[in-house]
């Protein structure tokens, strides 16, 4: 998790969108660098989401929750970075 701290230091902007959220060290780290994130779209899918995380993130404008069930799916993992580089360079995993 080192790393991710790392990276996230040098990243500009985040922009994520995950099928749903469990607290981790991960979920911990992007609390770290709250201002950082542009965008955050999170399902519920089958309502494996920890409760704790829905709390972190109610009252944070970037971040959007899709219900579960809802038609079609959403199950994405998206995670975007602009690095902030002057060639404009933006990462994708």
């Amino acid at each position: 998790m080192q790393e991710a701290g790392q990276t996230n230091q040098a990243m500009q902007v985040i922009l994520l969108g995950q099928a749903w959220c469990t607290a981790n060290p991960a979920f911990n780290t992007a609390l770290e660098h709250k201002a950082k994130i542009a965008q955050l779209v999170i399902g519920t899918t089958s309502y494996f989401i920890a409760s704790s995380c829905l709390d972190e993130l109610k009252d944070f404008p970037p971040a959007r929750v899709f219900a579960p069930n809802a038609s079609p799916m959403f199950h994405p993992k998206v995670y975007a970075f602009d690095l902030g580089k002057e060639s404009g360079e933006t990462e994708a995993l």
